[in-house]
């Protein structure tokens, strides 16, 4: 008799964000690792500029930018795939402070692709330059240099940019830096025309980093993080016995291809980024997240945005800062739910944080389409989204005299059954407060 072979397949859990970032990926990325008893979270979009909140019963509490959010349970790794721009000395600062949180060494469970891109401090002073220029039509950018490492990568094609495996190297990290900066400030220099600003100066002050300490300081990363090839990241996924999670980052409604431009990102967030991390024989749930309220950091289209809300409802966490500028409440938009959902094609479960807002009132509004013109826009159905109507309609929204919003009243008790409804997707996930115990699963 032939000896019974089983074969095991692997799990993978995907989590995307459904809006406009600050949807509480973190706190779901650790719900579901502690609930999962995951040994791998894998970063597989945007960079340094996540910040993802996890508090724990005992306060103790981190806002996780580099580090997977699952970080907190102790032999739980994280891995910055190939599809991260990773800035490694954020990444060192942001391991220190946690250091300084928990009971072992956070390092020897960081591993980070070979061939992410690196964003230098020169990329970062290009960011803030471009953003200071733009005055008050600024794009709401983090400041963090990850659309300018993007752009200066796809503008000079051939030029050989630096990747974390070439930090292994002192003579090719600084032959590259040395280049990056040269080109970055004869940019620069081109962009600024008439007097600059003390904002400006103190921006263009990033070019004269002293390039031998950045070697030095790129030297010590290398023996402190674990750098895989790419055979060995694959393998790293691969051998992992419980679910693996997979962190998304900002939201869908940011997305390069789906976001609002000029006020998107230059990162691609929907999950299939991650479906290609994966090998063939895969069982995959996706995970979208949202608020129980919309919300958005910075400036651009936000159709359901209500003054009072934002005034009520701020973030602590989310305060205005000078690149970002306002954290803004609004609605929830039923209509950008099933916008975002058109544009991956759907997920299996949703998330739902800060429900513990709910309680605040008996009943909450709720837009289930816009008008235009005294003419109502209430897609329904994929097609409809994906013809590109919605998309221009929501980018005219900050001239909300042309656009205005159709609410229905909803009570409070009903909120997260009319978001199942509306949308066909299970809510699996609840939020109600900040703290790690206050996740519920359904």
């Amino acid at each position: 008799m032939a000896p019974l072979i089983i074969f095991l397949i692997m799990e993978a859990i995907i989590t995307v964000g459904l809006s406009f970032g600050d949807e509480g990926k973190g706190k779901v990325v650790d719900a579901l690792v502690r609930k999962h008893n995951s040994g791998l979270v894998v970063r597989y979009s945007g960079g340094s500029q996540a910040a993802h909140s996890v508090v724990l019963d005992n306060g103790t509490h981190h806002v996780f930018a580099q580090l997977g959010a699952g970080s907190f349970n102790k032999e739980t790794e994280t891995l910055l795939s190939h599809k991260m721009l990773v800035e490694p000395l954020a990444l060192m600062i942001e391991a220190d402070i946690f250091n300084k949180k928990i009971d072992w060494d956070i390092y020897p469970y960081i591993n980070v692709a070979a061939d992410c891109f690196v964003i230098t401090p020169f990329h970062q002073t290009m960011n803030q330059i471009r953003e200071l220029l733009r005055g008050e039509g600024r794009h709401g950018s983090c400041g963090k240099g990850i659309g300018e490492t993007r752009a200066f990568i796809a503008k000079h094609e051939g030029f050989p940019h630096l990747k974390i495996g070439n930090l292994r190297s002192k003579s090719v990290t600084a032959k590259i830096l040395e280049m990056t900066r040269d080109l970055l400030q004869r940019e620069a220099v081109e962009l600024l025309q008439g007097p600059m600003t003390p904002e400006l100066l103190k921006a263009f002050e990033w070019f004269k980093w002293d390039i031998d300490a950045l070697v030095e300081d790129y030297s010590k990363f290398v023996t402190k993080v674990n750098i895989l090839s790419v055979f060995e990241e694959e393998l790293l996924i691969k051998e992992q016995k419980a679910p693996v999670i997979f962190e998304g980052s900002q939201g869908i409604l940011l997305d390069e291809h789906f976001g609002f431009a000029p006020f998107n990102t230059w990162s691609d967030l929907n999950p299939r980024a991650a479906m290609e991390l994966l090998p063939e024989r895969c069982k995959v749930h996706t995970v979208g997240i949202l608020r129980a309220l919309t919300t958005r950091h910075g400036p651009g289209p936000f159709p359901t945005e209500d003054l009072d809300l934002t005034q009520k409802y701020q973030d602590p966490r989310n305060p205005t800062n000078n690149w970002q500028r306002e954290f803004r409440v609004g609605h929830f938009d039923l209509t950008l739910l099933r916008y975002s959902l058109a544009c991956i094609n759907g997920v299996d479960s949703l998330a739902v944080t800060h429900a513990d807002i709910l309680k605040d009132q008996d009943t909450w509004r709720m837009a289930y389409g816009y008008e235009i013109d005294g003419i109502h826009f209430r897609p329904s159905v994929i097609s409809e989204f994906q013809s590109g109507n919605t998309k221009t309609i929501i980018e005219q929204t900050e001239n909300m005299q042309i656009v205005d919003c159709l609410y229905r009243d909803v009570a409070a008790s009903d909120v997260l059954d009319m978001i199942e409804f509306v949308s066909g997707i299970p809510i699996k996930i609840v939020g109600h407060g900040p703290a790690a115990s206050e996740i519920s699963f359904r």
